[in-house]
């Protein structure tokens, strides 16, 4: 779940319906998604993309765009 007002991306265990895991992404993350191994979430406004590792909760990636993500997508191997 992005938490755009906080920076930060939780990890919700949907059985119990709590937050298990917060992890920093970014100065406003708003789409997430799940696939090709990782979590990758977007960040209009820092105008990027972040990788984080579905074990860990780790931020293992930053990729910086030239303009800003406003959603994301994996699918058919391929993330975009």
């Amino acid at each position: 779940m992005a938490n755009a007002l906080d920076g930060t991306v939780s990890r919700i265990d949907s059985t119990a319906g709590q937050k298990v895991q917060t992890t920093g992404a970014g100065s406003e993350p708003t789409a997430v998604v799940a696939g090709l191994g990782a979590v990758w979430v977007t960040d209009p406004v820092g105008s990027a993309v972040y990788r984080i590792d579905p074990s860990s909760g780790l931020l293992t990636r930053t990729i910086a765009l030239a303009s800003p993500p406003y959603g994301i997508a994996v699918g058919a191997g391929r993330c975009g």
